[in-house]
């Protein structure tokens, strides 16, 4: 398969730029049309990974080609099967020498594909910034958000194992976390407007799919896996850290793996006669959004293009052979199906109406602390619960590629305990409150354990910035009057 995805790749390079099928048009269409921070992000990139296959297919010629999964909870490390030949970009034979260049080759071709005249095309560009190609090319190259366009040596990452940051997001405990939501909106990242539109992160997006991208796109935090010595990495720059990442043929392995997991996910659900979308009004309204930038393997625009399209495999006839997780999903233990049928108990500080849904369950509190009832600690103590904590934040402008600690204490800040880390992949075209949902439950445990909690006190959560955390284009540590915490709910699964 992969000598397949390489031969085609190469000829995908060669085709004219006005070919939806260049590679890099290809990569134009997620930077024009991608959702991250929301619940489109799986459905959307099944439908671009299963077109994209069927262009490889066609170009190719190859009629059997399917694309592999890295399973980087198995493999924590690109795989070595991916540095040779046109599978590593800084190995791209005709690679565009200067961003003028790679400008001056596109341009005109994606006025002339029509995304700045399709009226809905266009009222997506305009919600990310882009209503014109100016605007586009000025994300692109620009600071703060560029750069997008990296030359070899500095398309891919030179790191060959995933660094302390993405490895500690691929381990078995955490993505069996990110599996357990029973519930679509919970698993599936933040209901949101419109699909250009960040409103929140779920595990699954934020741990895996956020950290590898970053990691592989450059982004190196020093340590060993789960361990950082320090939050200052170094940047040698790569396609994968940003919305033109499927330039880097690895994308579509990483995407195939998230695919995968999704699919696992659906069938747990379905094996407890739980939902495996959303429901109800909420299902219209996620399975009626338009992708409106997708191409077929002839490069013919795609007619059927809602959201509900993608909602599972069959859409593209293929499944998956089993990997990690199929063995080891707790839902599917017979010990434990009793945790399926168990409603999901929230405990949440008092915030304004209508944020996150969440109750109060004291007096007046501050948005950023828990009660810690007795029942909270018996969850976060339990084997057969998972405790999440979705955090409602503001973060500073023009955040791509900052790394921020998640920590809570109770009386004495000096000795909080690190939930987690949590960063942005890609531009940023939101600068809103947005949510993100970590696993709680093992340091909630291990603060009141040590002492530092007690039943019918308070926990308070911070993020914080470590300086340094900053991408390489605007270093400057965020000032804490940039990171409000709105809101935080904790949910026990």
């Amino acid at each position: 398969m992969l000598l397949s995805y390489e031969d085609a790749v190469r000829k995908m390079l060669a085709l004219p730029v006005t070919d939806p099928r260049n590679w890099y048009r290809i990569a134009f269409t997620h930077f024009l049309d991608c959702p991250h921070g929301n619940w489109w992000i799986l459905p959307w990139h099944r439908g671009f990974t299963g077109f994209v296959e069927q262009m490889v297919r066609e170009v190719g010629g190859d009629p059997n080609f399917a694309f592999p999964y890295w399973d980087w909870t198995d493999e924590p490390a690109v795989p070595a099967s991916m540095n040779g030949g046109a599978l590593n970009p800084n190995n791209f034979a005709g690679m565009y020498p200067t961003p003028q260049a790679f400008h001056d080759a596109f341009d005109a071709a994606l006025v002339a594909a029509g995304y700045w005249s399709d009226p809905g095309q266009l009222q997506q560009l305009g919600y990310r910034g882009m209503p014109t190609p100016d605007d586009m090319w000025q994300q692109i190259f620009l600071p703060p958000d560029g750069p997008a366009f990296y030359q070899p040596p500095n398309a891919r990452s030179p790191a060959a194992a995933l660094d302390c940051v993405a490895g500690a997001a691929v381990t078995t405990p955490v993505i069996d976390i990110a599996l357990s939501p029973q519930n679509f909106i919970t698993f599936g990242s933040n209901p949101a407007q419109h699909h250009s539109q960040v409103a929140g992160f779920g595990i699954l997006e934020l741990q895996p799919h956020n950290k590898i991208h970053n990691n592989v796109g450059g982004l190196i935090y020093p340590g060993t896996i789960g361990n950082c010595d320090r939050y200052d990495p170094t940047d040698s720059g790569g396609y994968m850290q940003n919305n033109l990442s499927p330039v880097d043929p690895l994308f579509f392995l990483h995407h195939s793996n998230l695919d995968r997991l999704w699919q696992v996910w659906t069938d747990n659900q379905t094996a407890h006669q739980l939902p495996t979308l959303p429901v109800g009004a909420d299902y219209q309204q996620w399975a009626s959004e338009p992708f409106l930038f997708f191409f077929d393997g002839a490069g013919r625009p795609v007619t059927q293009n809602q959201a509900g399209y993608y909602s599972d495999t069959a859409r593209f006839d293929y499944d998956y052979r089993p990997g990690a997780m199929q063995a080891v999903q707790l839902m599917r233990t017979p010990g434990r199906r009793s945790r399926a049928r168990r409603p999901v108990n929230y405990y949440a500080a008092e915030v304004p109406a209508g944020l996150l849904g969440a109750t109060a369950l004291s007096a007046r509190t501050t948005p950023s602390a828990v009660r810690l009832v007795r029942a909270l600690v018996q969850e976060a103590r339990s084997a057969d619960r998972v405790v999440m904590a979705k955090i409602l934040t503001t973060l500073p402008p023009h955040h791509r590629g900052q790394l921020f600690r998640v920590v809570v204490h109770g009386d004495d800040p000096d000795r909080s305990v690190e939930v987690g880390t949590l960063s942005m992949f890609g531009h940023v075209t939101h600068h809103g409150p947005t949510s993100f949902t970590l696993p709680a439950g093992a340091a909630i445990a291990r603060l009141v354990g040590s002492g530092g909690a007690r039943v019918g006190g308070l926990l308070h959560f911070r993020v914080l910035a470590p300086p340094g955390a900053g991408h390489g284009l605007h270093a400057e540590a965020a000032e804490p009057s940039d990171l409000r915490i709105l809101s935080v709910q904790l949910e026990a699964h």
